[in-house]
């Protein structure tokens, strides 16, 4: 499952299947939402936006790798679809950007593991392909750093685990190689230090 922080301090917990629920610190309890759609699916992704709504994105659904998108709204408790990825994918990764845009990278899609990268504007709803990363991966992170630059660390590919990094620069869509990590890892976590550094902890290898 997904669960997301929202901006009141209550967290939103998304299922493997089309159910979603509210927890509320205050109180201790849980609240049921409306349906996210007709078609269950799993392994999709959860962003919290700069609006206070949150965009989930990809997964599986009825056995193929979804490019369903959908948004909360704390206001509402609603969900309501918005445009598609170009491409479905699973195991992916998102981050919001400084510009209030989502970038999606990698994951595993009908192509196997995925280099490819899309972004989403929550001012049309819509997606849009950009540079893919140096190398297909998935099971990784995306970590903001302090320069608005994205860092994309190690992940799982046609290799096997990864131990590289490579950095995204939004003002020109691109993607450069970055150093290696001790240790090749996925399904790990990474962490934005008050230094600016990044913590790289856990995961499988």
């Amino acid at each position: 499952h997904t669960a997301i922080l929202l901006n009141s301090g209550k967290v939103l917990v998304t299922s493997d299947d089309s159910r979603s629920e509210v927890y509320d610190p205050i109180t201790g309890k849980w609240n049921s939402l409306a349906s996210m759609g007709p078609i269950p699916r799993y392994d999709s992704v959860g962003t919290p936006l700069s609006s206070g709504k949150v965009l989930l994105s990809g997964g599986m659904q009825l056995s193929k790798y979804s490019t369903s998108s959908e948004v909360y709204d704390p206001t509402t408790n609603e969900w309501n679809p918005v445009g598609n990825l170009t491409t479905g994918r699973r195991f992916h990764s998102s981050i919001l950007l400084n510009s209030g845009q989502v970038l999606v990278s990698g994951g595993v899609g009908d192509a196997d593991y995925l280099s490819s990268c899309e972004i989403y504007n929550p001012l049309t709803g819509k997606w849009n392909s950009t540079s893919d990363m140096t190398e297909s991966r998935s099971s990784h992170t995306t970590t903001l750093l302090s320069s608005g630059k994205i860092l994309a660390t190690a992940g799982y590919g046609g290799a096997g685990f990864l131990d590289s990094s490579e950095i995204y620069e939004p003002s020109t869509g691109t993607w450069t190689r970055s150093e290696q990590l001790a240790i090749a890892r996925s399904y790990h976590t990474a962490t934005l230090l008050n230094s600016g550094k990044i913590l790289i902890t856990g995961g499988e290898n």
